[in-house]
């Protein structure tokens, strides 16, 4: 099944811009590294190089100072935001950013330039930053990367595995699976209504086969949440379509 996450980013050395249309020439006597990728990246490991200079933000005011904070669950309900680290004054350089232990692997980054009264000038910038791990297995894997797997399956009348697994997120206590109906087999809009056809808790971990599907257009879904019952993140979330039937009557 696939996730919707928020779309994330690293943070790295000159990946900052200044948002005014300008620009800028240098020189350098060493080799200097410049990271000009936009939208998404991700970074593998657990820490990464963040790049931070007062100047990135249009600042030339002496004694300013770079502040790099970070918000973890950002744009959700339960976001907290933090300062990772105060840097000198009238200092360029990077940071090694490091997760701390048992932290959501997203977080997003925030450049902040302050002066030396602690007057915050120009903008924040922002990065959101994903972690990703590596592994190897000595079995052989398969892993389905595909957006409408889902969908492929429905088409071609096969068996879609559905899997599921609290270790997905470590304050993960409960796991339910469930299905919502968005369209009919015509694909009008329907009243959605959400049926629960699976609940485990932690830890647990399956695959659920279906192999017959119903008309329409629907959503499975699978949701952890916590002890407390809240959920945990964006569920999982894989979508079909399935045209609903019909006949024809010829007439001679």
């Amino acid at each position: 099944m696939v996730r919707r996450l928020l779309t994330v980013v690293a943070l790295a050395a000159g990946t900052f811009a200044v948002a005014e249309d300008e620009s800028v020439s240098a020189s350098s006597s060493e080799a200097a590294f410049v990271d000009t990728r936009g939208g998404d990246a991700r970074v593998i490991g657990g820490s990464a190089d963040v790049g931070y200079s007062p100047s990135w933000c249009s600042v030339t005011n002496d004694g300013a100072y770079v502040k790099i904070e970070k918000v973890v669950h950002a744009d959700m309900f339960n976001a907290v935001t933090s300062t990772v680290t105060t840097l000198s004054p009238d200092t360029s350089g990077t940071h090694d950013f490091t997760l701390v232990a048992a932290e959501a692997p997203c977080v997003r980054l925030l450049h902040r330039v302050y002066s030396s009264g602690g007057e915050e000038l120009g903008n924040a910038l922002v990065r959101d930053l994903a972690f990703g791990c590596e592994a190897s297995s000595a079995a052989a894997a398969s892993v389905d990367c595909r957006e409408d797997s889902l969908q492929l399956v429905v088409d071609a009348d096969g068996v879609a595995e559905l899997v599921y697994d609290t270790s997905w997120d470590s304050q993960a206590a409960n796991v339910t699976l469930s299905t919502v109906q968005l369209t009919d087999g015509s694909g009008n809009a329907v009243v959605p209504v959400t049926n629960v056809f699976l609940t485990a808790a932690a830890d647990a971990s399956d695959v659920v086969r279906k192999a017959s599907f119903r008309f329409g257009g629907w959503r499975f879904l699978c949701t952890l949440s916590d002890a407390s019952g809240n959920v945990l993140g964006e569920p999982y979330s894989a979508d079909y379509f399935k045209k609903g039937g019909g006949f024809f009557l010829i007439v001679r």
